[in-house]
């Protein structure tokens, strides 16, 4: 007989200020996100004490935790003003644009947007690139937000954020996911962090939403988007840049505009979701700003909630694409970057992959887990095939991110909310002699409906009148045609 699985509740308490009341009896175990001044600070696992337990037991478990970081805090500032540190002055403001990516996931995409209404500071614009929707669209979702509507119908993530960071307007780029949530004021340091000229990135945890399901808890301990809960800077000289893993994720990556289009191409499209490879995107542009010489800080305050999933599909396919996607990069990293320290991660992948095959025969250790770290490292020998098949399949370069406007590829599909269509001014010819004319002024003509400040010129080698289509707007015909 099966031993039923424990009933597991999520909460998160803010010890800075009162505590909800919880009776901590319905539940078999709690998992306590512990923060102090809406600062991560501790998580905590709190088994249930039974009934009549005293109303002061999640005080007491919860409490030392932040008045351990307060005593930190205080000492901090007490040291810095017995140095004679002089106050920091007021950080400059920075726009800042949050970009969204999403497919197919609108009721996700619909609690994310609402929790993206409640941030204090609001950001100054917030994108959402629909990748590849077909017919189910978000566009009204995302206009009755109040937010701009993106479609990008070339398929895969990184290509999405690639269109995203084009169409920003702010100097900062806060990418997160359509299963995240951020709390309030997850930006509220970012004019902070970013005033230093060295930082050209920050990133956070992504601590997870709820961890009510055994899938979830599987997932958290195999993948957890936690890497600490202390505030790190990392550049090329503290952590190897091919070692980004460390430094943060997808899901809660704030950028610096000028410091991304540094780089020749940083959101490959061959990497990421919606592409043979799964995953590895963030790791790639990560990796890149540090070897670009930038800084990126790790700050537990800037952090979101991930929504891991509940399903029992969840943790092997998460544990089989991130192998794929580490894979992938480090691929890319040693062919493309000529990145030799590739090698020590390669060695690293090897040697885990041994103490899994010697641990799963032994039989140590919790079954499921080995399994999922032998899909984990399986995904991570299928990674070089997987990057050449889709380097092969998407064939062309993403470039980078500034030539997007350039080139007209993602304005071209934006719906700004609000707004009226960008105006241009182009005059176009069209050869009688070379072209189906109908079709084409037809087409011509639907574009300068839609707002664009188009002139059309008809032209051809012979001295015949010749019968045009009405299309419903102005078509010039020169005076004279001749030879070309």
């Amino acid at each position: 007989m099966s031993t039923p699985s424990p009933r597991v509740r999520t909460i998160t308490v803010d010890t800075a200020g009162p505590l909800p009341e919880v009776d901590l009896a319905a539940a078999d175990e709690w998992r306590i996100h512990v923060l102090h001044g809406g600062v991560p600070c501790a998580h905590v696992h709190l088994p249930n004490p039974g009934t009549g337990a005293d109303p002061g037991l999640l005080g007491a478990a919860v409490r030392s935790f932040g008045e351990s970081r307060e005593r930190k805090a205080a000492f901090t500032r007490e040291f810095a003003r017995r140095l004679g540190e002089a106050p920091p002055a007021p950080a400059a403001h920075r726009t800042c644009s949050v970009i969204v990516c999403t497919r197919r996931r609108r009721a996700k995409l619909g609690r994310l947007l609402e929790a993206l209404a409640r941030l204090d500071p609001s950001p100054d614009e917030v994108i959402v690139v629909d990748n590849d929707p077909g017919s189910e669209d978000c566009r009204h979702l995302v206009e009755a937000s109040g937010g701009r509507y993106v479609r990008e119908d070339r398929h895969g993530l990184n290509t999405a954020r690639h269109t995203g960071a084009g169409t920003a307007r702010g100097e900062l780029l806060a990418f997160t996911d359509d299963d995240c949530i951020p709390p309030p004021d997850w930006l509220a340091r970012l004019d902070e962090h970013f005033d230093d000229p060295s930082v050209g990135a920050v990133s956070g945890p992504a601590l997870a939403w709820s961890l009510d399901e055994e899938p979830q808890r599987r997932r958290e301990v195999m993948a957890s988007f936690v890497h600490g809960l202390d505030r790190r800077i990392y550049d090329w000289r503290t952590l190897r840049p091919v070692h980004a893993g460390q430094v943060g994720a997808g899901a809660n990556m704030i950028m610096r505009r000028t410091s991304l289009e540094r780089l020749d191409e940083p959101f490959p499209p061959e990497l990421d979701a919606g592409t043979p490879t799964r995953s590895g995107g963030d790791l790639y542009v990560l990796y890149r700003l540090l070897a670009s010489g930038v800084r990126v800080i790790y700050d537990p305050a800037t952090f979101v909630f991930h929504d891991h999933r509940g399903d029992s599909d969840g943790p092997t396919d998460t544990a089989s694409s991130y192998g794929t996607g580490l894979a992938s990069f480090l691929t890319r990293a040693l062919i493309c970057d000529r990145e030799p320290a590739t090698f020590l991660i390669w060695r690293w992948l090897w040697l885990r992959w041994v103490s899994a095959g010697l641990s799963a025969m032994s039989r140590r250790g919790d079954r499921e887990h080995l399994r999922l770290r032998g899909l984990y490292l399986r995904g991570g020998l299928k990674g070089p095939l997987s990057w050449h098949a889709s380097r092969r399949r998407h064939g062309r370069s993403n470039g980078p991110i500034a030539h997007v406007a350039a080139a007209g590829g993602a304005p071209a599909a934006t719906t700004h909310a609000g707004e009226p269509p960008a105006q241009g001014s182009l005059s176009v010819v069209v050869a009688l002699d070379e072209a189906p004319v109908a079709g084409c002024l037809e087409a011509l003509a639907a574009e300068a409906r839609q707002g664009l400040d188009l002139e059309i010129v008809v032209a051809g080698c012979s001295d015949e009148p010749v019968e045009l289509p009405d299309v419903g707007v102005p078509v010039r015909v020169p005076a004279r045609r001749g030879d070309g």
